[in-house]
């Protein structure tokens, strides 16, 4: 039986040291620095489920992007929801193609988990937008904001 070329891998803790290298190349090119808490929510998502799910995206059983998603429930979306937080596929490998079959695999990962919608934020890439909605996906719910909470937060 032939292999699809493009698979979605649940990612656990036997798969961290490869997804911390697509999530280094991720952070590298967005000239991001990756802190000791941002690799520690990386596991969190492979070991916690209930908070969301991580994918390792392979290409002929080869790593090459991950999905990180997610999950809240929705009083608007009656339902358990998930939210594509992260979508990277490493650069010689970013195309159309990829990319749909890799947001096919995670839309029936997660329906046959439950999940009643799915939302991404895709403001800076146009081409994750044509992407989100060759896939399905439609403009929801206006603008986005975001504000951390914290101590060292400005709050003036």
């Amino acid at each position: 039986m032939k292999k699809a070329s493009i698979e979605l891998a649940l990612c656990g803790p036997s798969q961290g040291r490869v997804l911390e290298q697509l999530a280094a190349a991720a952070y590298r090119e967005r000239e991001e620095i990756m802190t000791a808490e941002n690799r520690e929510a990386f596991m969190m998502l492979q070991v916690n489920a209930a908070a969301g799910r991580m994918h390792v995206i392979l290409h002929k059983g080869y790593p090459v992007g991950f999905i990180a998603v997610l999950f809240f429930y929705s009083v608007r979306e009656a339902g358990r929801c998930a939210m594509v937080e992260e979508f990277y596929l490493v650069p010689e490998h970013r195309n159309e193609r990829i990319a749909i079959k890799s947001l096919e695999a995670l839309l029936i990962d997660l329906d046959s988990f439950g999940i009643v919608a799915v939302h991404a934020a895709a403001a800076f890439s146009f081409q994750l937008t044509e992407t989100l909605q060759l896939c399905g996906f439609e403009p929801w719910s206006g603008m986005a904001y975001r504000r951390g909470l914290g101590l060292d937060e400005d709050w003036d």
